[in-house]
């Protein structure tokens, strides 16, 4: 490349006074940075596309993977925690990735999640094109402590305790009990937990302790330095189109069939272990370094899980 010359260096110096107006987007040091990325009117998404109420396990495992993502490509995310159509990511204190600058790491983490969810798609809605594209926002947060950082979480996961009980009657009224929306808002309207889970059993015999860990829970990605035993999901496995088997090749005639031993050498499929009645569900990824990111479906806020994972805890 050309080496520019006097002329463009002094231009080039006339105008670099505009950069006196950029300001420091630097976030406070020796805090914990929490990443939170929400849809954006994804309300009116749903309904363009019709998602199952209260939830669509398509979308929600198409949110998980695309959480996935962003841990993966930024490795100093200790952990991940989703519901709905929200995800929050967490950085260490001591992380100095893009010199801890809010814009960067809103920008690239809200383009990297976008990117793979509408990647992600076809997978979990094969034959559904896409023509509504999605779109989420993003903002961070500093936590100075331990307490703020793990109470933020804690939240989150009460928001999702409150939500999904709230839709759960709400819409079980709706498509069970034929109430209009209007009229299942006004037989909710006081209700607490109690009176929800009352309604849900006595009226349709659902045991709401007994729904899927993932609905009332939320999904929490974690980065874990130590191996831990799988358990399966306990939902549905969402079919995923494939190309048909290869039909066997009959050997020509004269020619001797490939004995077992001669054969090539193939990597195993993972293997899935079913576990039903767990309260806290692992579906193992192996990864190419020792660290592993487990999706969990579990407690986050009592303080036996941060004592059971200490790693996401190390400053």
């Amino acid at each position: 490349m050309k080496e520019p010359s006097k002329e463009q260096w002094k231009m080039a110096q006339k105008f670099s006074y505009v950069r006196r107006f950029e300001t420091n987007d630097t976030l406070l040091p020796q805090c914990w940075i929490v990443l939170r990325i929400d849809g954006h009117h994804f309300t009116q998404f749903c309904d363009q596309y019709q998602f199952e109420k209260p939830n669509d396990i398509r979308c929600l495992n198409l949110m998980n993977d695309s959480a996935r993502a962003l841990m993966e490509y930024f490795p100093d995310i200790v952990m991940a925690y989703g519901q709905s159509d929200e995800y929050s990511f967490a950085f260490r204190p001591s992380t100095q990735l893009y010199k801890r600058r809010t814009s960067k790491l809103v920008s690239l983490g809200v383009s990297c999640f976008t990117a793979h969810f509408v990647m992600g798609w076809p997978r979990y809605f094969p034959g559904v094109p896409l023509t509504v594209v999605p779109t989420f926002d993003g903002r961070t947060v500093c936590y100075p402590n331990q307490k703020a950082f793990k109470d933020y979480f804690a939240w989150r996961q009460a928001d999702c305790h409150i939500n999904n009980l709230y839709n759960t009657c709400f819409w079980t009224l709706v498509r069970r009990g034929g109430l209009s929306n209007l009229d299942a808002t006004e037989r909710l309207k006081g209700t607490d937990a109690a009176q929800k889970n009352e309604i849900l059993f006595t009226q349709f015999s659902i045991n709401y302790a007994k729904e899927p860990a993932q609905f009332r829970k939320g999904t929490t990605l974690a980065r874990l330095a130590h191996p831990a035993p799988a358990v399966a999901e306990q939902l549905p496995v969402v079919p995923i189109p494939g190309p048909p088997p290869a039909a066997p090749v009959e050997p020509a005639a004269g020619s001797q069939a490939p004995s077992s031993a001669a054969a090539p050498a193939t990597a195993a499929p993972a293997s899935t272990t079913s576990t039903q009645g767990t309260e806290e569900t692992i579906v193992e990824r192996p990864l190419p370094h020792p660290e592993r990111i487990a999706t969990l479906f579990c407690d986050i806020i009592p303080e036996s899980f941060w004592e059971e994972h200490p790693e996401l805890l190390a400053e």
